[in-house]
C-alpha cells in the first residue's frame, strides 16, 4: 500500500511539473531586456537601420513591453507593445509609437537568446529586426 501511495505521489508531482513547464518556458522565452538592430526592408527609408531595445514583460500568454528605435527618419522613437500574445515561442501584437492613434503590427520568433521578427505600418514601411537577450526579468 505504501509503494502505491509513493508511486501515486511521484506521478502526481511529474504531472504538475509537466503542466507548469509551458508557463515557465514562456517567461524564459521573452521576459527581460533585449537589444539589437532594425533594418528597413525594402528601403524607401532615409534611415536604413538603427538600434532597437525592448523591455518585455508578460503574464500567462499575454506580452507587453516598451520599445525604443534609434536612428529612424524621425530620430529616436518610443513605443508601447499592446495586445500581444505568446504561442509556441512566437508573438504577435501592436506597437503604439508616441502619441499615435493607430498601431503598427509586430511579430517575432525566439530561438534561445535570439529574437527575430518584423513590424510594418503603411506610413512607416516594413522593417526586420534581430535582438539578443541582455537580461532575464518579468
Amino acid at each position: 500500500m505504501r509503494k502505491a501511495t509513493l508511486l501515486g505521489c511521484l506521478f502526481l508531482t511529474l504531472a504538475l511539473l509537466f503542466a507548469a513547464a509551458p508557463l515557465a518556458w514562456a517567461g524564459t522565452a521573452f521576459g527581460g531586456y533585449w537589444a539589437g538592430t532594425w533594418n528597413c526592408t525594402p528601403p524607401p527609408c532615409q534611415s536604413h537601420s538603427g538600434g532597437m531595445y525592448v523591455q518585455f514583460s508578460h503574464q500567462g500568454n499575454q506580452l507587453g513591453g516598451e520599445i525604443v528605435l534609434r536612428n529612424t527618419d524621425s530620430g529616436d522613437v518610443y513605443g508601447i507593445l499592446q495586445n500581444a500574445s505568446l504561442q509556441n515561442g512566437s508573438f504577435t501584437g501592436t506597437v503604439l509609437w508616441g502619441q499615435a492613434i493607430s498601431g503598427t503590427s509586430i511579430s517575432g520568433q525566439v530561438n534561445g537568446d535570439v529574437l527575430e521578427g518584423s513590424f510594418s505600418d503603411p506610413a512607416m514601411g516594413k522593417y526586420a529586426f534581430t535582438l539578443k537577450r541582455e537580461s532575464e526579468r518579468q
